[in-house]
């Protein structure tokens, strides 16, 4: 069993802070089948709550929380398996590859090995929908967020920030340093989920 807090955060909202993006997602599916509360949005370190407060005063909140998490699973592994995501780096497909390689010291082919080297962890969906977090990067990979974020990043593209690679899975804004682009198709409204990425997969690069 994990530790974990829980929080009062306002009138209609608890955060239950925990010590990893694999217990907050175990935990958050737990909180959810109780099929009791409005939102249940697990984060990295953490689980928000939101409920309507004429329904549960915050107290009998904390109450029904913490006996939850008391018998929950302090980890989940999606039954999905493993996701091999098929990537092409650099060029128009990567407009930061270059620079990245450049700035990093390595050759494109050695950034490249690295960042396909390992199966990533999908510790996080957000910002933007279907934006996911793969926790696990090189930390000879590790760079910095652009200086100026860009207005439009297309949809398939993949980024690397800190610890994490990204997805975009749908296209919008964007701050990560973008290194490659897929042409899987992360997001079809016509299924059931509709993103092909969810919290605690295992995603694996294939450069193409």
């Amino acid at each position: 069993m994990s530790r974990f807090d829980v929080v009062d955060i306002s009138d209609y909202c608890l955060e239950v802070r925990v010590e990893s993006a694999a217990t907050a997602q175990a935990y958050a599916r737990a909180i959810r089948d109780l099929d009791l509360f409005d939102e249940v949005v697990p984060g990295l370190e953490s689980v928000a709550i939101l409920y309507h407060t004429t329904l549960f005063p915050s107290d009998r909140v904390v109450e029904i929380v913490r006996e939850c998490l008391d018998t929950a699973p302090a980890e989940w592994h999606a039954n999905a398996g493993e996701r091999r995501v098929r990537i092409r780096y650099g060029g128009k497909n990567g407009p930061d590859f270059s620079k990245i390689c450049s700035d990093l010291g390595v050759s494109p082919q050695a950034f490249i090995s690295l960042h396909t080297a390992r199966a990533y962890r999908v510790e996080m969906i957000g910002f933007t929908p279907g934006f996911s977090y793969l926790g696990g990067l090189s930390d000879k990979l590790n760079v910095p967020r652009l200086l100026s974020p860009r207005q439009h990043v297309p949809a398939g593209s993949i980024g690397i920030c800190g610890v994490y690679t990204g997805i975009y899975a749908m296209g919008g804004p964007g701050g990560w340093p973008i290194i490659g682009h897929s042409a899987d198709d992360f997001f079809d409204a016509s299924k059931t989920p509709p993103f092909l990425i969810e919290p605690g997969m295992s995603v694996r690069f294939e450069a193409i």
